[in-house]
C-alpha cells in the first residue's frame, strides 16, 4: 500500500495540510492536523480501521462504509460532495 494513502483511501499527499502541518495518517498514526479537535486526538477511522480491527485498510472491513464514515462529513462540504468521496476512496481501496 502507497505510505501516502490513508487506511480509509484519502491520498494524504493531495491535502494542502500534507508536509506543512501533517505528514499523513500513516507516518502520525492517525493524531492528524485536524484531530487535536476531538476527544482522543486520533482519527476514529484510523482508530476503528488500525487499532481495534488491526487491518491495512478498510477496504478489508466488511462493513464499509460505515457509520464512522459517514459521520466523518467535512462541514465544508455538501453532502453529495461527501458522498462522492467516500465512493472514489472505497473504488482506491478496492484496488490495493
Amino acid at each position: 500500500m502507497d505510505a501516502n494513502i490513508s487506511c480509509c483511501g484519502i491520498d494524504c499527499s493531495a491535502c494542502d495540510q500534507f508536509q506543512v502541518t501533517c505528514r499523513g495518517c500513516n507516518v502520525q498514526k492517525g493524531r492528524i492536523f485536524w484531530t487535536d479537535e476531538i476527544s482522543d486526538g486520533v482519527c476514529p477511522i484510523y482508530a476503528c480501521c488500525r487499532g481495534k480491527k488491526q487491518q491495512d485498510h478498510c477496504g478489508l472491513c466488511k462493513m464499509v462504509p460505515c457509520k464512522i464514515w459517514t459521520d466523518m462529513k467535512d462541514p465544508s462540504w455538501s453532502e453529495e460532495e461527501h458522498q462522492e468521496s467516500i465512493l472514489s476512496r472505497l473504488k482506491l481501496l478496492e484496488r490495493i
